[in-house]
């Protein structure tokens, strides 16, 4: 049996005029996305799991671990958005030290692990930089190893590729599968953009209107949708009537 990542059990978030129903399992080291439309409910999802938001029914697990009620620092998770809050005037080496504050490493052990750490999310050559001289592409990548040095259990992305040209979104989301698959951190991506959510991960969630359209593998909800809505928002497709499909598949009679 696979070990669980994550999961939620009948985990419903409310809002003042919106409800979130989710009920899904990851297994652990699983890249998966989420996608859907504005306001379809990621980003919801997305802070409910890392204790942003409260659970008024059912339950979230990280690991084995129930963190329904846990405070967002004790749930193993780390958070990635648009804005990662990183500290501006302080180099990528000082933002990556203070997420590595907490493991008690020697001096000689800690600048392996930064040296490891910017070589891993490809910032040679700017680790003394001070973030706010760095693009927003180099920005990203010192947020994201600040959120690995901090050693989560899962790390959850929040459209955090929105914002960035198309150039650097296709060469981070290559990046990330790669930096996912050499860590094996569980992670969860969410995005507004079908292709980059079907192509960077092990399974796909299709949310639409706070609910679980389908989730599966991106050629299961790509080649095998199973509700109109994920046909079309998906792929290029052909919705037809069941009778038209009938009649076109009835074979002829023999005279």
């Amino acid at each position: 049996m696979s070990e669980k990542g994550l999961s939620c059990k009948n985990a419903k978030i409310k809002m003042s005029q919106f409800t979130l129903d989710a009920s899904f399992s990851i297994n652990a080291g699983e890249l998966v996305s989420i996608v859907g439309p504005k306001q379809s409910g990621k980003s919801v999802l997305i802070n409910a799991i890392c204790g942003l938001l409260p659970v008024s029914e059912g339950k979230i697990f990280v690991g084995e671990t129930d963190v329904t009620n846990l405070k967002t620092e004790n749930r193993e998770t780390a958070l990635l958005c648009q804005d990662s809050e990183l500290f501006l005037n302080k180099t990528v080496v000082q933002n990556i030290r203070f997420a590595l504050r907490k493991m008690k490493l020697s001096k000689e052990e800690l600048t392996v692990e930064v040296k490891r750490l910017i070589e891993l999310v490809k910032l040679q050559g700017d680790d003394n930089a001070k973030v706010r001289t760095l693009s927003p592409a180099q920005r990203f990548r010192t947020a994201f190893a600040r959120a690995i040095a901090s050693n989560p259990k899962v790390i959850l992305m929040d459209e955090c590729l929105s914002s960035l040209e198309s150039k650097d979104r296709h060469q981070l989301r290559t990046d990330i599968r790669d930096i996912q698959q050499k860590t094996g951190i569980t992670m969860v991506f969410s995005s507004n953009d079908q292709e980059e959510a079907l192509c960077i991960a092990d399974k796909v969630i299709v949310l639409h209107n706070g609910k679980i359209e389908q989730m599966g593998t991106p050629e299961e909800i790509y080649r095998h949708p199973q509700t109109e809505f994920v046909a079309t928002f998906t792929g290029e497709c052909n919705i037809l009537p069941y009778d038209v499909i009938l009649r076109t598949l009835r074979v002829p009679e023999t005279e």
